[in-house]
């Protein structure tokens, strides 16, 4: 601020002197202004104290102008009081300077002093911790050697007890019983001096039992230890959600800003189930951390678990913070291959919930087996139900995994499942079974054992097959002699009506080596050389055609010609007493598919 005024100053002295300058030049240039003496006397003295100057007539129309010794003396003055304005200005700076170079100096003396002070502190520490890390050395090789000496002292005391029990069972056995009672007194005697030198130990010797002689214990520092107050008890925050995961929990707290904390101990237990008793032993866990949170891990999934939290610092620990209810995340899903169905262009993901109760909703993810790079997973979120129509692409492969989500957190990812577009799997529908069929739990092996006579076949169907691209599958019928396999028209309510009119195209065997194929109201028979074991199903909605071959050898056995277009259902009837085994997920043969 004061540099600019003086500027400020120096522009204004700068202008005077160019407008002394002006009039001096003025006066020497013409002191006498001949020049001019054509103007009047007015234009002249108008002229002149525009200038500043005086005007003065003289003889002979010429005019003399006096101001000459009066601008001088205005000059002298100005350059006089410009001196002295010059002279304050370069005091006041070497005034400045005086000041600046003092408190560089000053800072210069302050800046050594604290290195100064620091190296020494450093030192005093540094000797201070040697020396108490060598009296700890000397009072832990103390202790070593008692200890030593202790267990020294009682395996030799256990090494006599030893002796003596082995020597009283030698009395025992040699003497006589009578002998033996008569000196139960001394025996008794000797047993309670055994036992007592072997349970007694010494007590640690007080000069080395604790470490107090570690602790500073100069008068500063037990007054700031006496005002260091124990922390107030921490604050735990509600549970966050999706913070959780089938096992593990985020706890998060927050602490006074003034209490001075070394760590926290976090403490969590799971809350009693309703089929655990009142006095049954409950699992506690414990960490101790130096963060404002922590995760607990290894916990059980649906679970609930009681969470608290203490403060800790040297002089005590605070008391307990409110205790807060935590849950684990759902249990994973149980998720597999077989329980899905699978067609030419779309699966149906079903899966098996650990526990219904705790999940809401369900995150479906899947991808190609041997995705292109770049290409991730696709997930499917919020699904209430336990299963899930996705479209995929024919002849190609997926892994699945499913996810369980409740308002706490997400299930760990479900192992992966296969779901392969290559070959065909689908349920029995149950509701559609006869009552005297049997059907394994996995949904693959139909048993019939009735041997009295029934009134309609026993038959079953599977889930509707879209209508579209190729549905292959295999089935093996044992110790059944007559038997049916084929598909039924979405049309036909319950399997039994396979058989009837045009809303079933199956194949019937009767006997060994004679079949009888049933198609659009046209029967006919086939007698093969060979019978077959296992007998593949190929409904081809591209070529409009249902082939049935012997899958083993991959025989031609029928072809049936028909334009399909809705859906049908597989079909099994087993007239005899016999079991049908399913086999699912197969690729049909080259030979055929392909024709």
């Amino acid at each position: 601020m004061a540099i600019a005024l003086i500027n400020q100053e120096l522009q204004d002295k700068e202008y005077r002197l160019s407008m002394i300058n002006l009039k001096l030049r003025v006066v020497v240039e013409g002191v006498v202004l001949h020049n001019y003496s054509h103007l009047r006397s007015e234009e002249m003295k108008l002229w002149l104290t525009a200038l500043n100057m005086k005007y003065v007539p003289c003889f002979k129309s010429h005019y003399f102008i006096n101001g000459a010794k009066e601008l001088t003396v205005q000059l002298a003055e100005f350059l006089e009081n410009l001196q002295e304005k010059s002279l304050k200005i370069e005091a006041f700076v070497s005034e400045i300077e005086s000041f600046f170079n003092t408190i560089e100096e000053n800072c210069t003396k302050n800046e050594k002093r604290l290195e100064a002070q620091n190296e020494e502190m450093m030192k005093k520490v540094l000797a201070q911790y040697d020396e108490k890390a060598q009296s700890f050395d000397e009072v832990k090789k103390k202790k070593m050697e008692f200890l030593h000496d202790q267990m020294v002292r009682f395996l030799q005391s256990m090494d006599t007890a030893k002796d003596t029990l082995e020597a009283i069972v030698r009395e025992a056995e040699e003497l006589d019983e009578t002998v033996f009672l008569m000196s139960f007194e001394e025996i008794n005697e000797r047993l309670l001096s055994a036992m007592a030198s072997t349970a007694s130990l010494e007590h640690m010797p007080a000069a080395f039992s604790l470490f107090e002689h570690y602790d500073d214990t100069s008068p500063r520092s037990e007054q700031m230890l006496k005002q260091v107050a124990v922390p107030q008890p921490p604050r735990l925050e509600p549970q966050e959600p999706n913070s959780a995961t089938s096992t593990t929990i985020a706890v998060y707290w927050s602490m006074n800003k003034e209490d001075v904390i070394d760590s926290f101990q976090v403490y969590c237990m799971e809350e009693l189930q309703d089929d655990q008793e009142v006095n049954e032993l409950v699992e506690e866990y414990r960490l101790t951390v130096k963060e404002s949170y922590c995760i607990f891990e290894d916990l059980e999934p649906d679970r609930c678990y009681q969470v608290w939290v203490m403060a800790v610092n040297f002089t005590g620990c605070s008391l307990p913070s409110e205790r807060a209810i935590f849950r684990t995340a759902p249990s994973t899903p149980v998720f597999r291959a077989e329980d899905c169905t699978t067609c030419w262009n779309m699966a149906i993901i079903r899966w098996r919930p650990a526990n219904p109760e705790a999940t809401e909703s369900y995150i479906l993810e899947y991808c190609r087996q041997h995705s292109p790079e770049g290409e991730g997973l696709r997930s499917f979120s919020g699904i209430k139900g336990l299963q899930l129509k996705v479209n995929l692409q024919p002849n190609d492969n997926y892994f699945f995994y499913v996810r369980a989500i409740n308002a706490f957190g997400t299930s760990e990812q479900s192992d992966a499942a296969l779901i392969s577009t290559k070959g065909t799997r689908f349920l029995l529908l149950r509701e559609t079974a006869h009552p005297s069929l049997q059907i394994s739990s996995d949904g693959t092996v139909i048993s019939f054992t009735e041997r009295r006579r029934l009134t309609e076949i026993p038959s079953v169907l599977g889930e509707e097959l879209p209508a579209c691209g190729q549905h292959y599958w295999e089935t093996t019928v044992t110790d059944c002699p007559a038997y049916r396999l084929g598909i039924c028209s979405s049309s036909a309510v319950r399997a039994r009506a396979l058989g009837q009119g045009e809303t079933s195209w199956y194949m019937h065997c009767s006997e060994p080596q004679r079949y009888t194929f049933f198609y659009s109201g046209i029967v006919s028979d086939v007698h093969v050389t060979e019978r077959p074991a296992r007998v593949g199903i190929l409904l081809d909605y591209a070529n409009q055609r249902l082939v049935f071959i012997n899958a083993e050898s991959e025989q031609l056995l029928f072809i049936v010609r028909h334009r399909f277009s809705e859906g049908v259902h597989p079909a099994f009837a087993l007239e005899k007493p016999g079991k049908c085994t399913l086999h699912l997920g197969i690729q049909p043969p080259d030979s055929v598919r392909h024709k």
